[in-house]
């Protein structure tokens, strides 16, 4: 049997102000219209009754205490009026609409909520249910500095930052290797005009390093074995069941295993490779030294028309010395 209650009751029961109710508000960066999302979140309590003030002033004191570089986009508390209510119906909580805006969220509390509190969670409709607001900020100082990144990097461009870097260096006592300078080079070419140089902190930064690292271990390494070392390793062989080190010649070897009679890893044809800079200015696609076809000369009509009348007249020639003989043949029968 369906228990039966008063229309004019409100599933949670009655809304008392003097009651203390939980709050949620999220800290959002970007316009509203913008529909941002996720954000730092604050829980607080707040009785209706001391009004919308106190409740504003402990989103404020968060807002300064946990963001303080954030510029707020206006003070204004954003209200979630009902549960499926999409961030473009959000409403701005005043002195005059508090009380009753949220006594209108309070009522539209369904039943299947409140028992689940009751009976899974063992909790109160004041323990269980929060009010959301929302409080929305820039997504960065508004500075006058101009933002988005540049597409192209030009020689101009990478010469200036290559200028950074070396102040950088030299303020900070550090060195780069040449793998992370060209790397933080077009990086820093490509920042707004006007950014101060910062020190990227990225995967590819990371390993730009790491190689830098990898290329002085190899070369401290290739100073200390020497011309001895180089042309001569160490390899195991296994002799009668053991694993024995023998010394071997290193060219012998690569040409055994037809391997490049050089250090694939320190030397080779890439190894200090340098991109050729592309000079001169741009000229047509037909100018760029295709080979012409020979132009087709047309056909000479005359020469044409003389050459079959001559085979003709010799065809007619021919066939008129081919009658004429067979006519003395049958003279010469009768005779």
């Amino acid at each position: 049997m369906a228990i039966r209650r008063n229309a004019a009751t409100p599933a949670a029961g009655p809304f008392n102000v003097e009651d203390e109710f939980q709050f949620k508000c999220s800290v959002r960066k970007g316009d509203v219209r913008q529909n941002p999302r996720g954000g730092e979140i604050l829980d607080f309590k707040v009785k209706i009754s001391e009004g919308l003030d106190v409740a504003k002033a402990k989103v404020l004191s968060f807002v300064r205490r946990t963001l303080p570089a954030a510029q707020l986009i206006s003070e204004d508390l954003y209200f979630k009026k009902s549960k499926g209510a999409p961030q473009s119906q959000y409403v701005i909580l005043t002195d005059e609409n508090f009380v009753s805006m949220t006594k209108k969220r309070w009522d539209l509390i369904p039943l299947r909520d409140v028992t689940d509190w009751a009976t899974k969670e063992q909790k109160t409709v004041l323990e269980g249910f929060v009010f959301e607001t929302f409080m929305y900020i820039h997504k960065r100082p508004t500075e006058n500095i101009p933002t988005g990144l540049r597409r192209a990097s030009t020689a101009g461009r990478i010469e200036a930052s290559a200028r950074q870097i070396r102040e950088y260096e030299e303020r900070n006592n550090v060195q780069f290797g040449p793998i992370t300078r060209q790397h933080i080079a077009i990086h820093q070419a490509r920042q707004p005009e006007g950014a101060e140089f910062a020190m990227p902190d990225d995967n590819t930064t990371r390993q730009a390093q790491f190689l830098d690292e990898r290329r002085q271990d190899m070369a401290r390494t290739r100073e200390e074995e020497g011309d001895n070392g180089r042309h001569q390793k160490k390899i195991k062989i296994k002799f009668n069941g053991c694993w024995v080190d023998v010394e071997v010649d290193v060219t012998s070897l690569r040409a055994a295993l037809g391997l490049p009679s050089h250090d694939i890893f320190q030397e080779g044809i890439f190894h200090d490779y340098v991109h050729n800079e592309t000079t001169g200015s741009d000229v047509e696609d037909t100018d760029l030294g295709a080979i012409q076809p020979p132009p087709i000369q047309p056909p000479d009509l005359g020469s044409t028309l003389q050459a079959g009348n001559n085979n003709a007249a010799n065809q007619d020639s021919d066939d008129s010395d081919s009658v004429e003989r067979v006519l003395n043949r049958i003279r010469n029968r009768r005779l």
